[in-house]
């Protein structure tokens, strides 16, 4: 019984900072998209962002009282495969819808290849933070300089 109670504050820490990691995906998201207006589906990554959400508290509520052993040997096994691997495809989702925008807010056209490495920056979080939140932060404070320049007119 001893043996759990780490692996259940674990759990908790970890829940915690990713839903701090989720936010932050999910904030730059809405407002890149209220800026640029681009022709992505801003429904389609909320279902995305949605389902990984859930996803992820119900993983970690699993993993913290279900021995992963017992999981897979259960007939529950399939299920939590298939539900692991839409997680994974949501997650690469949001990541993409992402980097798509913070890209396409410089240019009109943007290409694959231009936004793998932003991908990869969503993907790795403290990198993210290193380097597309002083890129996020040049894009805001454009954005107030180009309000408060059409009050003033």
């Amino acid at each position: 019984m001893d043996s759990e109670k780490p692996q259940n504050l674990i759990a908790l820490v970890s829940e915690a900072g990713t839903l701090v990691y989720l936010f932050w995906i999910y904030s730059m998201a809405v407002y890149l998209f209220r800026i640029k207006q681009e022709k992505l589906n801003i429904k389609k990554f909320k279902i995305a962002f949605f389902f990984l959400t859930v996803y992820f508290i119900f993983f970690i509520a699993l993993i913290s009282f279900v021995k992963i052993g017992d999981l897979f040997e259960s007939a529950w096994a399939i299920g939590f495969v298939i539900l692991h691997l839409a997680g994974i495809y949501c997650y690469l989702y949001c990541a993409y819808f992402n980097a798509k925008l913070l890209n396409s807010t410089g240019q009109n056209k943007v290409r694959m290849n231009e936004i793998l490495g932003d991908i990869f920056f969503v993907i790795f979080f403290p990198l993210g933070v290193w380097f597309i939140q002083p890129r996020l932060n040049k894009i805001v404070r454009s954005q107030d300089s180009a309000t408060s320049l059409q009050k003033e007119v």
